[in-house]
């Protein structure tokens, strides 16, 4: 047997070589790092990798001295110390400058970002010299670098640091829009509330001419904001007028967010907003209404309800969604507004209007149920479908009469479409009766 044959001496070597032993790391100052158990056979780079998850210092920054010698990345463990040693004492330094030297002499934009990469991971633990070479990377001529910097600085620096506000701030004017959304992102993680220097920077964000920039910049605002932050409350007042309809949208959210729950200055704005001359804004304004309404609330209902007679498709859309949220169960005034929309021109808005109206009327509402059956012979062949839709989801398990007018469409309608309709409906009475 090989077994039989083998060396007892080489088989004692190899259960030595994976016996445990205690490393003790010890910073150049003496503060003691920290204790680690390892096999003596592991090599020297896997060692660093294993002390990096402690240390939170990458293995390239990383130099371990024993006495007077360093270890090499290329070496196992066991050949630094005897058979008989159980703990070996390490000087454990960081070490960055040929990091940084590199990304001063690398051309190749890959290793550029995977320097950064590695200088990202030391943390604030980088210090002085990982933000010079940082910042020296904000200018790079590729726009990935650039990108790459502006995410290492939000690492290694730490929060409030004014210098690095500052490069962030300038960041804002580079070319690349994917840059100025990561600078944003980053003011909103590196700066404080009381800036107003940044909170003004972000303001003039939201007129960049990329949409990810803008929505970075209501993201990073709304996350400066405090409640009864005046300052705030000021400047999103002025801004409600502005001309770029992204600030009015922006400055409307700020304000709903940074006023106490009940400030009539936010109903106000909010329903001035409601009639704003571009679309987005005003369904900006819906979205704020339903958060700051009770539901139940008839003059929030009133305002919000104006917007059905909308332009805009989707603006209509929007304002059903908002009157589901808003109107009581069964709530009369609602149940008729949503009846007329059953008739709109457009088919997505129709059909909202069906979920809509079944969303706010309880199973057998006589006054929805009226509403659909009123469209049951209407000239146009859609709102014919979805009165049936409604008509089918509305009735009762004993409507006879929403079975009858059902029946009677079947037989009488000239079209399949609406014939195949009224056939779905009262297979699902039918089935609900079962």
């Amino acid at each position: 047997m090989l077994v039989d044959q083998a060396d007892p001496h080489l088989l004692f070597d190899s259960v030595q070589e994976d016996t445990k032993l205690l490393v003790t790391l010890t910073a150049i100052s003496g503060r003691r790092v920290l204790d680690i158990s390892v096999e003596r056979s592991i090599p020297i780079l896997e060692l660093k990798y294993r002390i990096s998850n402690l240390w939170h210092v990458p293995p390239e920054c990383q130099k371990l001295v024993l006495g007077e010698s360093v270890l090499e990345d290329g070496r196992k463990l066991s050949s630094y110390c005897s058979d008989e040693d159980d703990r070996l004492d390490l000087v454990a330094m960081s070490q960055i400058s040929h990091i940084c030297n590199a990304l001063l002499t690398e051309e190749d934009p890959r290793k550029r970002i995977e320097s950064l990469g590695t200088i990202a991971k030391l943390g604030p633990k980088g210090g002085p010299a990982a933000l010079d070479a940082i910042s020296g990377m904000l200018h790079s001529e590729d726009a990935s670098v650039r990108r790459a910097a502006v995410e290492a600085l939000t690492q290694v620096g730490e929060k409030v640091d004014s210098a690095i506000i500052q490069m962030l701030m300038e960041t804002l004017q580079d070319e690349d829009p994917d840059l100025r959304c990561a600078a944003v992102d980053a003011l909103l993680k590196m700066a404080s509330r009381e800036n107003q220097e940044v909170v003004d920077a972000v303001w003039q964000s939201l007129k960049d001419p990329d949409k990810n920039v803008q929505r970075s910049a209501v993201e990073c605002l709304l996350g400066l904001v405090e409640v009864g932050d005046d300052r705030l409350i000021d400047a999103a007042s002025i801004r409600l007028k502005d001309s770029f309809p992204m600030m009015r949208q922006a400055a409307l959210r700020t304000l709903v967010k940074v006023l106490h729950k009940g400030d009539p200055r936010a109903i106000i704005s909010i329903n001035s907003m409601l009639h704003d001359h571009d679309s987005q804004v005003r369904r900006t304004a819906l979205e704020m209404k339903c958060l700051v309404s009770k539901r139940g609330d008839k003059l929030a209902i009133c305002s919000v309800a104006a917007n059905l007679d909308d332009d805009d498709p989707d603006m209509r859309l929007a304002t059903i969604e908002a009157l589901t949220k808003l109107a009581e169960k069964d709530d009369r005034g609602t149940i008729t507004m949503l009846g007329n929309m059953l008739e709109d021109p457009v088919g997505f808005v129709r059909r909202a209007a069906v979920w809509g109206l079944t969303s706010v009327a309880t199973r057998g509402n006589s006054k929805a149920l009226a509403a659909a059956r009123l469209r049951l012979d209407h000239q146009h062949i859609e709102v014919r479908c979805v009165a049936i839709e409604a008509v089918g989801r509305l009735a009762l398990q004993d409507d006879e009469r929403s079975k009858e007018l059902l029946s009677r469409t079947m037989m009488k309608d000239d079209n399949k479409v609406v014939v195949h309709t009224a056939k779905e409906a009262l297979k699902c009475i039918s089935r609900r009766e079962s």
